[in-house]
């Protein structure tokens, strides 16, 4: 499988063309489809999509991993240049509100409601996971058989009451895609955690055997104002993964900080790979 990442966090090293940005988008087919994966925080992935040779009119479903805006930002500027792609997201989302308090005050994060409304006919909420094709699998409410990550505590929910409570991310859904005689797995940014995420996938599909595990590890880098994992737990992360899932590359970047990309691949080694805008992966 091909999957291109039309916008991440980091820049592309020798193509300065393709914008960056914090936010994920990531295109691929299967099944004789055309999917896209998030649609980053502006419609900055669909200009990287026309420098790509991408043709974004043929996408034939959106999958919006979660309700935040680095994940849902150009859905408007994608929906009005495509006339056909049914878009799927978290029956948990609808009338919430999302805030980041990570840099003191907070951020309004929330996905754009009213576009979803406007565009309503076209937009499937999902309420329980199911196949949507034959090698695809769309897989909802992840277990919390392991820590979430820390950095999760300045996220926060509102709902129509107007209280804000801290996120429990039960709008986090993944994505699993049948290769071969393995899988793939694709999450956002895996706030519900990577082990629980792919332990959801697999429990769904039915084998323990993990190719690939796409998307962002919610592990952003240490600050002056904030420490989230120990090191040796992001290593215990690691020896996790390959415990469970010996044969899993781990292809990560988004909300994955530096330091713990250097720490997993310590211990998984070649195992973890990095990926950036523009960037072509092949599983």
């Amino acid at each position: 499988m091909k999957i291109t990442l039309l916008i991440d966090n980091e820049a592309h090293p020798q193509q300065a063309r393709l914008h960056h940005e914090h936010g994920l988008s990531m295109y691929f087919q299967a099944d004789g489809l055309h999917w896209l994966l998030d649609t980053g925080n502006s419609p900055l992935f669909i200009e990287n999509a026309q420098k790509l040779g991408i043709k974004l009119e043929d996408i034939d479903y959106v999958f919006l991993s979660h309700g935040h805006k680095d994940h849902t930002g150009g859905i408007e500027a994608f929906l009005q240049i495509n006339s056909k792609a049914t878009v799927l997201i978290s029956e948990q989302v609808r009338h919430k509100k999302y805030y980041s308090y990570r840099h003191e005050s907070p951020r309004d994060i929330t996905l754009q409601h009213q576009v979803l409304e406007q565009y309503a006919p076209r937009v499937r909420y999902i309420k329980q996971s199911q196949w949507l094709s034959d090698k695809l699998a769309l897989v909802t409410h992840l277990p919390q058989n392991h820590p979430q990550p820390r950095a999760n505590s300045t996220l926060y929910a509102q709902d129509g009451d107007g209280k804000r409570v801290p996120d429990t991310f039960d709008h986090e859904m993944a994505l699993a895609v049948k290769e071969g005689d393995g899988l793939i797995v694709f999450s956002g940014c895996a706030h519900n955690g990577l082990l629980n995420t792919i332990e959801a996938c697999s429990a769904y599909c039915k084998t323990n055997k993990i190719k690939a595990c796409i998307g962002g590890a919610h592990l952003p880098n240490k600050t002056e104002s904030s420490a989230w994992e120990l090191n040796e737990e992001i290593r215990d992360l690691g020896r996790g993964l390959l415990k469970t899932y010996p044969e899993m590359q781990l292809i990560t970047g988004h909300c994955t900080g530096k330091h713990a990309q250097s720490l997993l691949k310590e211990v998984m080694q070649q195992q973890v790979q990095t990926f950036y805008s523009g960037c072509t992966l092949e599983v």
